[in-house]
């Protein structure tokens, strides 16, 4: 049964990866990096079917977590810089993107020892993220640079806040439970 249903969802998961999920981690990494990788570019062209979010997005655990302690070391240096703040909501965008593949996969992770250990090096990441001093340093922007938080990033960050971003005309605080689950892998 699950052998056929993957074989109906497999074009359909394929062109949302390929179209939508690999552009997107595509364009978030270059931003945090300031660099395009050669393995994002394979991977948009790339039909693959691996089950490796590794292979699948250029970007590695490591790596990926390597660019959290940047992005808030460089935070907590200079909070108030601008570019400190857009590499740290660029963080949050493609931590999102990266929680939403992962989970897709997290059964097949889990299953195939393979991948297992890939799957607990991304979990240790993405916990890196729902800390309170990442969910502080959020909530300092929204207090002192909300217009980070207007047309498209508010849109691409919106899952932070579910469907109440906004009360009042105002942006509401995260709380930190919030970030938790969203990134929950």
């Amino acid at each position: 049964m699950g052998i056929a249903i993957g074989a109906v969802a497999a074009p359909h998961v394929k062109r949302l990866w390929n179209e939508t999920i690999v552009p997107g981690v595509k364009n978030i990494y270059s931003k945090i990096s300031g660099k395009k990788t050669a393995a994002i570019e394979q991977a948009v062209e790339s039909h693959t079917t691996s089950l490796s979010v590794a292979e699948r997005t250029g970007v590695t655990a490591q790596e990926f977590s390597r660019n959290i302690d940047m992005a808030v070391e460089g935070f907590k240096k200079n909070m108030s810089s601008e570019e400190a703040q857009m590499h740290m909501l660029n963080i949050m965008k493609l931590a999102e993107l990266l929680a939403n593949e992962i989970r897709s996969l997290s059964g097949a992770v889990i299953k195939n020892d393979e991948y297992s250990g890939e799957y607990l090096e991304w979990k240790a990441a993405m916990e890196k993220l729902t800390t309170q001093q990442v969910t502080d340093s959020i909530n300092y922007m929204l207090e002192n640079n909300s217009e980070l938080f207007q047309g498209d990033n508010l849109q691409e960050l919106s899952w932070i806040w579910g469907s109440d971003a906004i009360k009042e005309g105002e942006l509401i605080p995260v709380d930190n439970n919030q970030i938790k689950e969203a990134l929950s892998i």
